[in-house]
């Protein structure tokens, strides 16, 4: 799926949540906390109760003041990562491959960086993936790849907004989404409010066909509503198309917007694109991946 030389980046990177809480397990990653790790951080005056052991007697002979040092804690990061198995994401084979391919990168990327991973496919008969560490790294690309065989499978016409807040999970430090999201805004606002009451730090990236971002039709279409199965006759004339480009344009301003104010961070990418390109240049543009 993914090739070794693109696996070999992604253990170099791994996603960048500010200011995030972690968890109460080891990690790779430094905590707020301060605990006995080998990475000095500062002094702090000695109180009573503290390790007589870290007292720097140095310090002393210099300033006859009592100094204990503190070092740097790692502590995981829980982190739910949702998969849209939608209709509306299967009707373009390439635009499902670069998604279950997206997904098995950034799931590689966090098991690599030694954090918790959830795993979710929002859409399809399937229990959460929860993994830990690099020994499930390999294995969850296995996963991802049965997961990208299942393309011919009708998939869920629940939107896939509306399926993420009925789901069963526990609380996480990070929370990213996969999804296209072409269903309507008030299924998204709804979804990234209850999203924003569970204090997380959340990732919403949007992943499109380049025909969805620049249709190449002329004359006249029957469209079919993947989700609703609903029919639609429709005269492709430059003024149609000009029109749907402007609802779509003010649709995902609109996302843009509703991220903005609970201080999620969201990206578009297209499914044209490279998927290491998408990781290693969008996404760490964005700040999502460091």
């Amino acid at each position: 799926m993914l090739s070794p030389q693109f696996l070999s980046q992604l253990k170099r990177h791994r996603l960048n949540p500010d200011r995030v809480s972690t968890a109460q397990h080891k990690g790779a990653r430094k905590s707020t906390r301060h605990g006995s790790s080998l990475e000095f951080s500062d002094y702090q005056m000695y109180e009573l109760g503290d390790d007589v052991r870290q007292i720097d007697w140095n310090v002393y002979a210099r300033t006859e003041k009592v100094y204990v040092k503190r070092y740097l804690d790692e502590r995981e990061v829980s982190i739910s990562l949702y998969l849209d198995c939608t209709k509306s994401m299967k009707t373009e084979p390439v635009k499902w491959e670069k998604a279950t391919e997206l997904a098995a990168s950034l799931a590689y990327m966090i098991l690599s960086s030694d954090d918790r991973l959830s795993l979710h496919l929002v859409g399809a008969e399937a229990a959460p993936m929860k993994k830990k560490g690099m020994r499930d790294a390999k294995a969850i690309l296995h996963s991802m790849e049965n997961v990208q065989d299942t393309s011919d499978d009708n998939g869920s016409r629940t939107p896939f907004m509306r399926s993420l807040k009925g789901r069963q999970r526990s609380k996480s430090s990070v929370t990213v989404l996969i999804t296209d999201a072409l269903e309507p805004m008030k299924e998204i606002t709804e979804a990234l409010k209850w999203l924003s009451s569970r204090k997380e730090k959340v990732f919403f990236i949007q992943l499109l066909h380049e025909h969805e971002v620049s249709p190449p039709y002329t004359g006249d279409w029957k469209l079919k509503d993947s989700e609703k199965g609903e029919e639609i006759d429709v005269s492709f004339q430059n003024s149609i198309i000009d029109r749907y480009l402007g609802s779509l344009q003010l649709h995902n301003q609109a996302i843009e917007r509703e991220c903005k104010r609970y201080g999620f961070t969201y990206r578009t990418l297209i499914s044209s694109q490279p998927v290491n390109e998408m990781v290693l240049k969008d996404l760490k543009m964005s700040g999502m991946v460091r």
